[in-house]
């Protein structure tokens, strides 16, 4: 998770079909040390989080990207030239959980980034935790309260 190390948000403007943020580049952050020492550069797949995150923060919800139509890195985002960043949000719900999701960000009056891709909500539903978890350790025991899991495979009785 970038949001509060790398980049904080500032600000949140809802508009008509989005929301608009303004994030703030952390300059001092670690992984300007090795991308590139003496000359900072965002990673772009540091844009691309910071997308999914602040979208995750306005909507209130843990979230995944699921696929990207396209991404577009149009130009080179220096933090120690400029450190503020603004990206508008088109979001529409394509299914329940589902958001199709364009974005534009910007650093100053260039645009360093083109994102258009699917988000989804990042949580597993009541009903498909339990299959979940049947996945991951097999079929539960039939009092599963007087144990806990000390590893995928075995349930221990206090």
């Amino acid at each position: 998770m970038l949001l509060n190390d790398f980049f904080k948000i500032t600000e949140i403007a809802n508009i008509a079909e989005g929301f608009t943020a303004t994030v703030e580049l952390n300059p001092a952050h670690s992984i300007f040390n090795g991308h590139f020492p003496g000359n900072p550069i965002v990673p772009g797949v540091c844009l691309v989080e910071m997308v999914k995150e602040t979208l995750a923060y306005n909507l209130k919800r843990d979230l995944a990207l699921m696929n990207s139509d396209n991404i577009k890195f149009l130009s080179i985002v220096n933090p120690l030239e400029n450190n503020i960043l603004k990206i508008d949000f088109k979001t529409r719900t394509l299914d329940e959980g589902i958001f199709q999701t364009k974005v534009i960000m910007y650093n100053g009056e260039e645009i360093c980034l083109k994102f258009d891709g699917k988000i989804q909500i990042n949580e597993p539903s009541h009903e498909n935790f339990f299959s979940h978890m049947r996945m991951i350790i097999g079929e539960f025991p039939r009092e599963i309260g007087a144990g806990y899991l000390t590893n995928k495979k075995q349930i221990i009785n206090r």
